[in-house]
């Protein structure tokens, strides 16, 4: 990513005076936001853990105020250029060089094994790892150039963006299946006391179906095979048997297979 705008000179000492108090009242909204909305029930009893926050709030402030002071062209492009180059080189330095820090320091001095007098060079150290990592992750992307040096803001943005698009990825996945799965309740009828009450009695009452249904069903089998037991002994004669079979029992099997589907129906309702 090459930038051919070259540093113009209408700087205006007047502009950068009027651009002070914007950040002044970022940086008091940042450190409100912090602490009466996002920390409101945790103590926070570290100053620069309250100092951070408000400060990337205020630099990322001032990076959407210089894109509408760009688009509408106020100010001088001068006084502009010279405040993109402050902004971008401060939020380069927290986000590579001071939070980092600040939290293998932290890390370090949690660990108990670890004595006190190791861990400002175990902080150093673990920042060191960070910082290669930091740099090898540009390795396979097409980020390094002849023309830009190392400090310049081209490497560390290239690295930042990478980065950034890959962990607002994974947030954006896990938010995209978590949140539906947390606040499905909200969209739940809730169920009280008589409802599961109701349930139980329909229960119940589906409980009394199926048993006098199978009593039923049983008992039409038993006729069944009582009557099948009187032809097999002759005590009815062969044409009154078939007669009996042509009329009476082609309506009782037909009523036994519908009882059947019907208990099997209202068991795959109620016990499935």
């Amino acid at each position: 990513m090459k930038f051919s705008y070259k540093y113009p000179s209408g700087i205006c000492l007047t502009d950068l005076s009027k651009l002070s108090p914007f950040q002044l009242i970022f940086f008091i909204g940042g450190w409100v936001w912090f602490v009466k909305k996002i920390f409101r029930d945790y103590e926070v009893h570290n100053t620069l853990v309250q100092l951070f926050f408000p400060m990337i709030f205020m630099l990322s402030c001032a990076m959407f105020e210089l894109i509408i002071f760009e688009i509408a062209a106020v100010l001088e492009s001068g006084s502009r250029y010279l405040y993109w180059q402050v902004v971008l080189y401060s939020m380069l330095i927290m986000l590579i060089l001071v939070i980092p820090f600040y939290l293998c320091h932290f890390a370090v001095s949690n660990i108990r094994m670890v004595r006190r007098e190791w861990v400002n060079l175990l902080s150093v150290l673990t920042w060191g790892v960070f910082m290669v990592c930091f740099w090898k992750i540009g390795d396979p992307f097409p980020i390094l150039s002849t023309q830009h040096g190392i400090l310049s803001i081209e490497q560390s943005i290239s690295r930042i963006g990478v980065i950034g698009v890959t962990v607002m990825a994974a947030l954006s996945g896990f938010g995209a299946v978590n949140y539906p799965y947390t606040s499905m309740n909200i969209f739940m009828r809730p169920v009280t006391k008589y409802d599961i009450q109701a349930q139980e009695r329909r229960l119940l009452q589906t409980l009394d179906v199926i048993v006098n249904k199978k009593k039923r069903i049983a008992l039409a089998e038993r006729e069944r095979v009582t009557s099948k037991v009187r032809e097999e002994s002759g005590s009815h004669s062969r044409i009154w048997g078939l007669l009996r079979s042509v009329t009476a029992s082609s309506p009782q099997g037909e009523g036994l297979s519908t009882l059947k589907q019907e208990v099997a129906a209202l068991e795959v309702t109620y016990f499935i």
